[in-house]
């Protein structure tokens, strides 16, 4: 009689064996799923991984690497049961204790004692507390042991009892295997009722089986992701499998569990043991509060747990695995200090702003910046909207009427600030060059020769040096203004300067067109098509067949992320001693950058900075 009302209380409880389970050797055992929702989604695969409080029931040799750490659920279950688990870890010198307690309840069972009885409210309470240990005995390997005590309220027969559990638990990181990056694996098994529970409910005692649990996992480094503070953050993915074996049964009951962790902030996991689980798991970033949900496809419903976890206190045998490192400990420092002088130069840019006669010390201060602190966009529109702002500023201060309505005598002045006027690119230039025409009536031809061979000289250098330099848009720019003030005299040398500048865009674009043609990108193509970017530097086709061909580059020489984070560092010193313009940091600077050039001939940033420094004699003559 007492076989059947458990069984039919085991029923109402859960509506599985995996809930509500009744003594005895042919029986599956007391809450057989144990607790926790991220064992649950892993298939119950987690004898070899388990290291939070729930190693009270998986496996005691992983509170070793649990810290101190509480953890909670509850768990609704069919036709109003519940289920619920707390569980306490705290590290000592002599390892770390564990303290939990389980609990499956189902009240308001209508018993009878045959058909027609009208019958009566009964309720079943099973609990388990559970006290454990565990301690790592080397560098790899743990022990544990959880002392059960089991009290039972069936319908008003009560039991107690008290049984042992004891596990071990290995863990083995190996940097490489079969092209797996910082693998970590795990072995772990279990001996649960290695003293075997034995419960007297009426009269006859009846014992829980001996289990034996056995499992192995596979933790891998996946994707990695670099931040801007020189953290690289890993995904990882891990395999899980166990094996148990109940005393009395012939039959294996095999799990399996599937988890990929994303930067140890979401995991995802699947998991099988005669049905399909599945969850999800949410960790802060410093690691203290964790949430996991997990749903398992049982008989009769779909159950949905959730367990709750907080950290108090860090484990000191932390398992294995790598979500995070630090590439190069003097990035941080060489990156921070480069956008404090960024910070610096941008307020100061901001202050010359405010004042209209100081646009050009605005100008050139958001210039530093921008190569300070060049993934900073803000910077670089901060640059282009103080360069335009001087360009008005100065076409303002240059249309006045002494310029285009020049009084006697001030015929030289005028002519000089005309052609600044057109050098930047003033909106009225049909109307300037009129006025440039009235002037030119007003002078004397040896006078207006002598004017127009000074205006000449000086563009002529500027275009020969950009020319140089591979500026050759802007050198085009220049030379197009000096076509009204080019005399008989210098109409030949204008002419000669403007082939050569047209010929050597040619040879750019040409030399780019070749090395893009060639079937592997090599360092000729970068320096190729950085060259053509720079000549000509608004060709928007032009720059995105540059970009692909830089892609393209990467593609075929990838670097690593510790390559990565030193070309960086040596990027931001070098800037930072660009920004303080003195001759010994300058010359540091050029070194930092050729350091650069020759590791990765496709860095932007140095190129920009070098280019920027060449315009100035300081490199790249």
């Amino acid at each position: 009689m007492l076989r059947v009302l458990l069984s039919v209380l085991a029923f109402y409880a859960g509506g599985t064996p995996a809930y509500a389970q009744t003594v005895g050797a042919n029986s599956s055992q007391l809450l057989s799923k144990g607790p926790g929702a991220e064992a649950a989604a892993l298939g119950g695969a987690v004898v070899s991984t388990v290291h939070d409080p729930t190693s009270l029931y998986w496996n005691p040799a992983g509170l070793a690497a649990s810290g101190g750490m509480v953890s909670g659920e509850h768990l609704f279950l069919y036709d109003g049961a519940r289920y619920d688990f707390i569980g306490l870890s705290v590290p000592s010198r002599l390892g770390t204790f564990g303290l939990g307690a389980l609990q499956l309840n189902r009240d308001g069972i209508v018993a009878r004692q045959s058909i027609d009885d009208p019958g009566y409210a009964v309720s079943n309470t099973q609990s388990v507390y559970m006290l454990g240990l565990g301690r790592a005995l080397t560098e790899h390997w743990s022990v544990g042991a959880t002392a059960n005590v089991l009290d039972f309220n069936l319908a008003g027969y009560k039991g107690k009892g008290w049984g042992l559990d004891t596990g071990a638990q290995g863990a083995y990181p190996e940097e490489d295997f079969w092209g797996l990056k910082r693998v970590v694996w795990s072995f772990g098994a279990d001996i649960k009722n290695l003293i075997q529970p034995k419960i007297t409910l009426v009269s006859d005692t009846e014992a829980y089986p001996r289990e034996i649990r056995g499992g192995a996992g596979l933790s891998f480094q996946t994707a990695s992701r670099a931040s801007s503070n020189g953290i690289v953050a890993h995904d990882r993915a891990m395999i899980v499998l166990s094996e148990r074996t109940v005393a009395g049964d012939p039959s294996l009951y095999p799990g399996i569990g599937l988890a990929y962790d994303y930067q140890n902030i979401l995991v995802f996991r699947l998991g099988y043991d005669g049905a399909m689980t599945a969850g999800v798991g949410f960790h802060t970033p410093n690691g203290r509060f964790t949430l996991d949900y997990s749903m398992e496809n049982q008989a009769l419903a779909i159950n949905n747990r959730f367990t709750i976890s907080f950290r108090f206190l860090q484990t000191k045998a932390k398992p294995q695995e790598k979500y995070a490192e630090e590439i190069d400990d003097g990035y941080t420092q060489a990156k921070t200090a480069a956008a404090a002088l960024a910070r610096e130069n941008s307020a100061t840019g901001e202050r010359w702003f405010k004042e209209p006669e100081h646009y050009r010390q605005a100008m050139e201060s958001f210039r530093l910046a921008s190569l300070l602190a060049p993934e900073d966009k803000a910077a670089a529109v901060a640059y282009h909207r103080a360069q335009e702002a001087y360009r008005r500023q100065e076409i303002f201060r240059l249309s006045t009427d002494a310029t285009l309505d020049p009084a006697t005598g001030q015929e030289e002045q005028a002519y000089f600030n005309i052609a600044e006027l057109l050098d930047l690119g003033a909106d009225n230039r049909a109307d300037i060059l009129r006025r440039l025409g009235t002037i030119r009536l007003r002078l004397q031809p040896q006078e207006q020769s002598r004017l127009s061979q000074a205006v000449l000289a000086k563009r002529l250098e500027a275009a020969r040096r950009l020319t140089g330099l591979g500026a050759v848009a802007e050198a085009m720019q220049i030379e197009d203004t000096m076509d009204v003030f080019a005399s008989s005299e210098a109409a030949s040398e204008l002419a000669v300067l403007k082939e050569q500048t047209q010929t050597r865009g040619g040879e750019l674009r040409k030399a780019f067109e070749a090395a893009s043609a060639e079937e592997r990108p090599t360092v000729a193509l970068v320096k190729a098509a950085l060259a053509a970017r720079r000549a000509f530097p608004d060709d928007a086709k032009l720059g995105e067949s540059v970009a692909a061909a830089l892609a393209r580059y990467r593609g075929a020489y990838p670097l690593s992320m510790k390559e990565t984070f030193y070309l960086r560092k040596l990027y931001y010193l070098a800037a930072s001693r660009y920004a303080r313009r003195a001759a010994d940091d300058v010359r540091e600077a050029a070194v930092y950058l050729g350091e650069i050039e020759r590791r990765d001939p496709a860095d932007e940033f140095a190129d920009t900075l070098l280019d920027a420094m060449a315009r100035e004699g300081l490199a790249r003559e």
